[in-house]
């Protein structure tokens, strides 16, 4: 009998789980590579699929996005799709929302800035009487005494009619804190409620008186049971930090300890620089602090001479403008004022004299005087 020639085998066609017509694999087939074609889950580690390979849409409450090592591995052998773990996946977004959340506040405030509401700002001098102590020299071994306090102004989140600035730190030859009491500025929205607080205070506050951008560290030094570390403020552009900052810690401050003025309002001081302490006596780098200004604000001057006048500031009395500030701030960000004015009359008040430090302990030496030039301390 006449045999039947075989039938030719068909050739696989392309489909939607076989695009390109290629058949099943050769060999052993794996179950979790054609649920991988197909779109399934199959027997992947990481439970992820075509659509979804890292499995992100099986959990709504994990994280989405790359990040990390997540570099998704095909075994050929096997065909098995190994994905990571999803703890080192996380989504980043591309505006903080919080971020953007207060810049339109600002964007609220600033346009509701007219000259009815600014005029009735006012920027007083006055004395501040209650302190925070920051360091004292007890256990350095230096031959003076001295210590450092930083204004107590209060926190509280509620909207204020007054708010008391720090402009720096100040400091006393004693362990107790500076007597006579010194100065710190006050600004005040005479046009608010004491009960409802001030809308207008924290922008105006961020205008004219802005925080340094940051801290750089002039000074530190550690004994066996006490430090402290001196930093001098970087302030923003058109501004100027007529004070320092001292900490017992090797950290920097925080920028919003203090904050600067505008450029307008600095002028050099008329007072001589006011000897408070040195670390005489005490070993490490020679440093000192001296009292600069009208207010009181202290520096610190590494050596035992007084601070060079290009570096010391202090506030300049009379009436500045907000305009005089966006006109001298121009390569910094403003918000224009409309041509209002911030009335600060009142800076034309009294000046900080500092006390006589007590003489030093120990040996008394001519080595231990005051600088020649100073004067007496009233």
């Amino acid at each position: 009998a006449k045999k039947t020639p075989p039938l030719a085998k068909e050739q696989p066609k392309p489909s939607a789980n076989d695009p390109f017509g290629l058949g099943p694999p050769a060999g052993a087939s794996s179950t979790a590579f054609d649920d991988w074609l197909s779109g399934g889950s199959g027997n992947m580690l990481g439970g992820g699929s075509l659509n979804d390979p890292l499995g992100a849409q099986a959990n709504p409450n994990a994280a989405d996005g790359w990040e990390g090592n997540d570099m998704i591995q095909l075994d050929t052998s096997t065909g098995t799709i190994a994905a990571p773990a999803r703890d080192k996946i996380q989504a980043r977004a591309l505006v903080d929302p919080a971020k953007e959340a207060e810049e339109r506040r600002h964007r609220q405030v600033d346009s509701k800035l007219t000259s009815s509401a600014l005029n009735g700002f006012q920027v007083a001098v006055v004395h501040q009487k209650s302190f925070q102590k920051v360091w004292t020299s007890d256990g350095t071994g230096s031959r003076s005494t001295g210590s450092v306090w930083q204004a107590n102004l209060g926190k509280s989140t509620l909207k204020k009619k007054t708010e008391r600035i720090s402009l720096g730190h100040y400091a006393s030859p004693h362990f107790s804190q500076p007597k006579p009491a010194p100065f710190a500025v006050e600004v005040t929205d005479i046009n608010a409620f004491a009960l409802t607080g001030s809308n207008y205070m924290p922008r105006v506050l961020d205008r004219l008186f802005p925080h340094p951008s940051r801290f750089r560290q002039v000074w530190g030094q550690e004994w066996k049971g006490t430090a402290v570390y001196a930093w001098t403020p970087v302030p923003p552009p058109g501004c100027v930090a007529i004070g320092m900052v001292l900490t017992s810690i090797p950290q920097a401050p925080d920028v919003s300890t203090m904050r600067c003025i505008p450029e307008k309002w600095a002028i050099k001081p008329t007072m001589e620089p006011q000897l408070v302490w040195t670390n005489e006596g005490s070993g490490g780098r020679p440093a000192s602090i001296w009292l600069v200004n009208s207010l009181g604000l202290l520096y610190v001057n590494v050596g035992h001479n007084p601070p060079p006048a290009r570096d010391v500031w202090d506030i300049k009395r009379g009436q500045l403008t907000a305009d005089q500030v966006l006109q001298y701030q121009a390569s910094a960000p403003q918000t224009s004022y409309g041509g209002t004015g911030i009335s600060s009359d009142s800076f034309d008040g009294p000046t900080y004299n500092p006390p006589r430090p007590p003489p030093p302990s120990g040996n008394s030496g001519g080595s231990n005087a005051l600088p020649a030039g100073l004067g007496s301390l009233i």
